[in-house]
């Protein structure tokens, strides 16, 4: 989720700076865009707002103007923070060979691959009950509790993250192949 780098603003006219009794930031969806900072005093100059994208989904930035005179006035810009991309299954693959027993279970080794190689990205199968995440395009192999031979020609689904410690995915991704180590 991508938010511009640069500080929204709020202008407030006809109004003196010590008419104003208070300012107050919100945004009425916490879980997608979080207001970090704002200017809280105004000076006559333009107020600055940093808001922070951490979610997919919809949100407003509501802006409310409290004036010493009892009057009030609001202002509200409606943000979408959407996903970078728009990934599909047949982007990705999941190679797998033999990873032997791990504590007495059959393990297969796994890595993912795609064709985003422009991008760092962290995928995390759901074959089992044992999730991990690995970095996507990575040459180093991940443990899978679940046998090879139940895996390999298979489709799993696939979540794409953008930082390993994502709780959010950018895209679920149903029919991802499993394709054997040396396999085109």
């Amino acid at each position: 989720y991508i938010m511009p780098k640069k500080e929204l603003t709020l202008k407030i006219s006809g109004v003196e700076p010590k008419d104003i009794k208070l300012i107050v930031i919100t945004s009425d969806n916490p879980s997608a865009v979080k207001i970090e900072s704002y200017d809280k005093e105004f000076d006559g100059s333009d107020i600055k707002i940093k808001a922070k994208a951490v979610d997919i989904g919809r949100a407003k930035i509501i802006c409310k103007v409290f004036l010493t005179n009892g009057q009030d006035a609001s202002q509200e810009l409606e943000v979408i923070v959407g996903p970078i991309r728009d990934f599909k299954a047949d982007e990705f693959a999941i190679i797998a060979k033999d990873g032997g027993k791990k504590d007495g279970i059959d393990a297969s080794d796994i890595r993912i691959v795609s064709k985003h190689q422009d991008i760092e990205l962290y995928g995390k199968i759901e074959i089992t009950g044992i999730y991990g995440k690995c970095k996507i395009n990575s040459t180093e192999y991940a443990s899978e509790y679940v046998s090879y031979r139940n895996i390999i020609n298979k489709t799993v689904k696939l979540k794409v993250y953008l930082k390993q410690l994502d709780s959010v995915a950018q895209a679920t991704l149903d029919g991802v192949k499993v394709i054997k180590e040396g396999d085109p």
